[in-house]
């Protein structure tokens, strides 16, 4: 069983307990491997050192934003997936994030409905992502492949790497949206 790499970057303690557990929530029964950051670049330096999964920051930290930290993630070869949290949202932020490639923003305070969906949906697309790479490897295997065809075959899975499901988060474009779901 392969292990979910999660950085958490928030440099308020509670909050990354709270999102720890909602992880944890999600992912029961799942090899999950936590990191913790109080500030913007010891999350660069996590990144670095572990290549997370997932990256769950806030957008106001010490030393270097969420936005920031964002941009760092899309210089490198293995992108996580990013979740924005801040207190200080508003549709332009929100707009500019997700064109950095955010997977999703949430609001503090965050429904932790809202967040399980979302996390739901990350654990769904980083299994089917491996599932990708693993058949990639199998059909590299074959001595019949030609270079473009595997040029090709990477810039697909890139591409859908890149491609968010329907966000949460852009619901805040088009103003609130209330869910009253019970996920127990």
């Amino acid at each position: 069983m392969e292990t979910f790499k999660v950085l958490i970057a928030d440099d308020e303690t509670e909050i990354r307990e709270i999102l720890e557990n909602e992880v944890s929530s999600v992912f029961e029964g799942e090899n999950i491997e936590f990191f913790f950051a109080a500030d913007g670049l010891e999350a660069v330096d996590l990144i670095k050192e572990h290549g997370p999964d997932l990256v769950l920051t806030d957008m106001k930290m010490p030393r270097m934003n969420g936005v920031d930290l964002i941009r760092y993630t899309r210089q490198i070869k293995k992108e996580p997936i990013i979740i924005m949290i801040s207190a200080f949202g508003d549709r332009e932020t929100l707009v500019n994030t997700m064109r950095l490639g955010a997977f999703d923003f949430f609001e503090k305070p965050f429904s932790e409905d809202q967040l399980k969906i979302c996390l739901l949906r990350v654990k769904n697309f980083i299994q089917f992502k491996r599932t990708m790479f693993n058949q990639i490897k199998l059909f590299l295997q074959d001595e019949n492949v030609r270079e473009e065809t595997i040029e090709q075959v990477f810039e697909f899975v890139n591409s859908i790497s890149k491609e968010r499901y329907t966000s949460v988060g852009e619901s805040f474009i088009k103003g609130s949206i209330d869910f009253d779901l019970n996920l127990d």
